[in-house]
């Protein structure tokens, strides 16, 4: 089961057994526990991949997307925004569209469904909200740990990811051309 998904389901399970707040369980998803936290550290040769796909011409078209679209999807789309030099404030713009309460509805009720035959909870719509919602604070720690960790975004991306200079130039000509 991809990692989200357990994130996701302890979320939910947590809240129906324990009665813990939506708050709480927050704090918890944004703990060192949390997969965008874990994911930034654990799985560059991911990242990186993802990055080295979208700058190779020959990739034609990508579509970048995860089980829930919305967590790895929301680091690597992200991590792309940055490197083609767009402001902060319009990466997380972007990133919270994720919210689209259309979206989010058949998003909910795939999940409330599949808990209910898998795994036989049942869940309220808030607790489901947040599992397949984004929040500007998941994005936010998640570069947090990347600057506490590599300084910058930038080293990260360099140290961590190996965008050189020359996969940053082939990323430039992919996006911005």
């Amino acid at each position: 089961m991809p990692s989200i998904v357990i994130a996701e389901v302890w979320y939910l399970y947590q809240r129906g057994r324990t009665g813990t707040s939506s708050d709480d369980v927050r704090k918890k998803l944004l703990s060192g526990d949390y997969f965008y936290i874990d994911y930034v550290h654990h799985a560059p040769d991911a990242i990186a991949t993802a990055l080295r796909t979208i700058a190779d011409p020959r990739s034609g078209a990508v579509l970048v997307h995860c089980a829930a679209g919305k967590d790895r999807t929301g680091i690597i789309c992200a991590l792309t925004h940055h490197i083609a030099g767009v402001h902060p404030d319009d990466i997380m713009a972007d990133y919270l569209l994720t919210n689209d309460e259309a979206r989010q509805r058949r998003k909910m009720d795939f999940l409330r469904g599949w808990l209910r035959d898998i795994a036989h909870q049942e869940v309220d719509d808030e607790a489901l909200r947040v599992a397949v919602g984004v929040n500007p604070a998941y994005l936010e720690a998640a570069f947090q740990v990347i600057r506490d960790a590599h300084g910058s975004i930038d080293a990260y991306l360099e140290d961590a990811l190996g965008v050189d200079a020359a996969l940053r130039e082939r990323l430039h000509a992919r996006l911005l051309a």
